[in-house]
């Protein structure tokens, strides 16, 4: 199913977006408005939203972290940071099979790279 954008013809190809791809936008609005309403100010304040992607057969909870102190308090409450965003998320209607079933807790964020790379840039410090 596509859309028609108005600002083009009513035929154009290139005006037509696929339903699905803009429905995928809608969703990742809602895992972070869930994340917004289950975590609270002091954990906004502390945490950063990575995302939720699929590892095999679970779906991760990706969180970074760069307060070292925050990170082990937060790896005793992972159980209940987690059953928490999972309500949030069904009452927003996401799909079971897409609800995280567990949370990592990151030092660093990830940093993409290009596949060949060995390994990914780092930042030169004092250049």
């Amino acid at each position: 199913m596509f859309i028609e954008d108005k600002t083009k013809g009513k035929n154009s190809k290139a005006a037509a977006k696929p339903l699905k791809d803009l429905l995928g936008h809608v969703n990742a609005l809602k895992w972070v408005q869930a994340w917004r309403e289950c975590a609270g100010p002091a954990l906004l304040k502390q945490t950063y939203f990575y995302g939720c992607e699929r590892e095999g057969w679970n779906r991760v909870l990706k969180l970074y972290v760069p307060d070292p102190l925050w990170r082990q308090e937060l790896e005793f409450q992972k159980d209940a940071i987690l059953k928490s965003y999972q309500a949030q998320l069904r009452k927003l209607g996401i799909e079971e099979n897409e609800i995280p079933n567990r949370v990592y807790l990151m030092a660093k964020p990830t940093v993409p790279f290009k596949p060949g790379n060995s390994e990914p840039r780092r930042n030169k410090v004092g250049v």
